[in-house]
């Protein structure tokens, strides 16, 4: 029988996530309900955005890309970085993720050590606390 590693059972489960479950068994009964729990916007996603994306699975963009992103999407991030914030980096210096969790796991994991301290602002989002203690850092 496959068990989970032990330093799981020192992974609490969000609060966020628990709120976010009623709500949707909510939604499910067909209850009106104002989801505030995952900062999940109000609005449907842009219809250029949408159609950005058809477009893009009609050419055929639906294969793994570098682990680093395209270098299209880079080099955009990196133009609107420079444009809008005067910050200036080169699209090799950018790494694109499939959002903020995997890229805090990402970076915690390449950064830590087991024993190091992490200074956590307050308020925060849990997996500033959980992911470094996942990899035997301390959340302080």
């Amino acid at each position: 029988m496959l068990t989970t590693a032990e330093r799981m059972e020192h992974m609490p489960f969000s609060g966020i996530r628990v709120v976010m479950e009623k709500a949707t068994q909510m939604d499910a009964r067909g209850e009106h309900v104002i989801h505030l729990e995952l900062g999940r916007p109000d609005f449907d996603t842009p219809q250029v955005i949408k159609e950005a994306a058809y477009k893009s699975l009609e050419k055929g963009n639906v294969f793994y890309t570098s682990n680093y992103g395209s270098m299209k999407l880079r080099t955009a991030v990196a133009e609107k970085l420079r444009v809008e914030n005067n910050i200036h980096y080169d699209p090799s210096e950018i790494l694109i993720t499939v959002g903020v969790g995997e890229g805090t796991f990402n970076a915690f994991g390449a950064y830590l050590e087991e024993g190091d301290e992490v200074l956590i602002p307050d308020p925060v989002w849990l997996n500033y606390i959980h992911v470094p203690e996942y990899f035997g850092a301390k959340a302080v």
